[in-house]
């Protein structure tokens, strides 16, 4: 994670634009070591609240687990002519 905040600081450094990065709340982007060196390269960190991101996961994996009518026949009479 330190190394992508290194490489998007140095890429646009030239250009002064702020640089912000929307994060999960996984333990490797909230760790003190990420905060710090994004602050220093004047980063900003924006973290997804975590019950939003839960959320989004159950219901990503509701969505995936759904059968489309459309999706189950499309197998059915569709075929590739050689």
């Amino acid at each position: 994670m330190v190394e992508l905040l290194f490489k998007l600081r140095q890429r646009y450094l030239a250009t002064k634009i702020p640089i912000s990065i929307v994060l999960d709340n996984a333990a490797y982007q909230v760790c003190s070591l990420v905060q710090e060196e994004a602050s220093v390269m004047s980063v900003e960190l924006i973290y997804l609240p975590w019950s939003q991101f839960v959320e989004n996961e159950v219901l990503v994996k509701s969505e995936k687990n759904k059968k489309s009518p459309r999706c189950e026949n499309s197998h059915q009479g569709l075929g590739f002519k050689e």
